[in-house]
């Protein structure tokens, strides 16, 4: 309850205690900023006129934030009354506006309307973690002749359900495949369409479709049963040998890889997103020496808001190249993209002597970190993402078997 006026301020809590609610009151923007901050209440009951903000900045900044955003917010107002106030009010973020005179019954109606309201909010939530984690490998992933470690990050614990998923399974021909992907938007619609697509996906690459082929028929699913939503996949493809990596990317974030030559971003395979009616991306097959590293991850691992996505994706591809003692590939002093001749990556950097041929070039058969501890310390660099965050790092195992599987679950 806030409000700047002890008198008004003491009316509207007393009638809220007698209705059996806990009142916490404040009397100015930043006393209830800070009471927000320490732990969200189930409802804010805003001033408009207070002596050190507006009470519409109060709001603003109580829905800008992820931990509050779903706090509903009811403006009350002696002063700004007339329609555009309101509106102006609304358009703010607030979910209701109440002006002076105030009855007590309308009051409390209000009150419990905005309440029942953030109550379906949270089941709705609550629904769709679960479904989220259902659909996340409950085991580490055993796919013979690679090395996986995988991480689950939610942003915070009252923040929507994103559409993050990833998968790794063996097909009944014995390719291992690896998947990352993310659906549009943050509701519970978002984990049905992963649900779906996980599934069907599975579904394909078992029924013996190409990584191609499994990428188009995802594309005409959503586009049939979901034409208003959007999703991005990236699928690497191994060969039971695992000699070789095929990788389709439709409109995901490129896979890091890291090798003898230093680390660089796989522009390789890459395409529309899926839920726009145009071709599967064509896929890009390069040869994979033991040690060699691929890195598939969400955009909550690299999106700021305050910052280009260039540039966080700059430093993640420099702090991978330093935890393996390796230089980044810079694409811009490397040369263009080209073939799969090159792995779908900058030029002549991955054109090591030892590369033998279409590949990422040699072996890195003694990386400076674990494969499991570098998905921790990334994971732990993004446990302040606005986003969820996804990653799944991939190793063709050397042949000494050094470093374990570790797959964990959503934190």
């Amino acid at each position: 309850m806030v409000d700047d006026s002890d008198s008004k301020r003491y009316i509207m809590a007393s009638w809220l205690r007698r209705a059996g609610h806990a009142v916490i009151e404040a009397a100015s923007g930043r006393e209830a900023l800070g009471i927000v901050d320490r732990g969200a209440p189930d409802l804010a009951v805003l001033d408009v006129h207070l002596p050190d903000m507006s009470g519409l900045e109060v709001c603003a900044r109580i829905k800008q934030a992820r931990a509050s955003a779903g706090m509903p917010v009811l403006h009350v107002s002696a002063i700004a009354v007339d329609a555009a106030d309101r509106s102006i009010g609304l358009d703010g973020g607030a979910d209701a506006y109440l002006v002076d005179p105030i009855e007590p019954r309308e009051f409390l109606s209000t009150i419990g309307a905005l309440l029942r309201q953030s109550r379906r909010f949270a089941e709705e939530h609550r629904i769709a973690l679960t479904l989220q984690r259902s659909l996340l490998p409950a085991e580490p992933p055993k796919l013979a002749g690679l090395r996986i470690a995988a991480r689950y990050h939610a942003s915070t614990e009252h923040a929507e359900i994103g559409g993050d998923f990833y998968d790794a399974f063996e097909t009944p021909s014995g390719d291992g495949l690896v998947v990352i992907g993310d659906v549009q938007g943050h509701s519970l619609a978002a984990a049905v369409i992963m649900a779906e697509l996980r599934y069907s996906l599975r579904a394909y690459a078992f029924d013996g479709h190409s990584p191609a082929a499994v990428v188009e028929r995802l594309n005409r699913l959503i586009l049939v049963t979901h034409p208003e939503s959007t999703a991005t996949v990236c699928l690497l493809a191994f060969p039971p040998d695992r000699s070789r990596v095929t990788v389709v990317n439709a409109g995901h974030l490129p896979p890091l890889v890291v090798g003898p030559a230093g680390a660089g971003f796989w522009e390789g395979g890459a395409g529309v997103l899926l839920g726009v009616p145009a071709p599967a991306p064509a896929p890009d097959t390069v040869d994979l020496p033991a040690g060699t590293r691929l890195l598939l991850y969400t955009d909550g691992l690299v999106e700021r808001r305050d910052r280009p996505i260039d540039e966080t994706m700059t430093e993640l591809a420099e702090q991978v190249a330093a935890r393996h003692g390796v230089g980044r590939l810079d694409p811009a002093h490397t040369g263009e993209r080209g073939s799969a001749g090159n792995a779908g990556l900058p030029g002549n950097a991955w054109d090591a002597e030892a590369r033998g041929g279409a590949g990422f070039g040699g072996s890195l058969e003694r990386a400076a970190v674990a494969l499991d501890q570098l998905a921790d310390a990334l994971i732990d660099s993004a446990r302040g993402a606005d986003d969820d965050v996804a990653l799944v790092a991939v190793e063709r195992a050397p042949e000494d078997g050094r470093h374990q599987d570790a797959v964990r679950r959503p934190s």
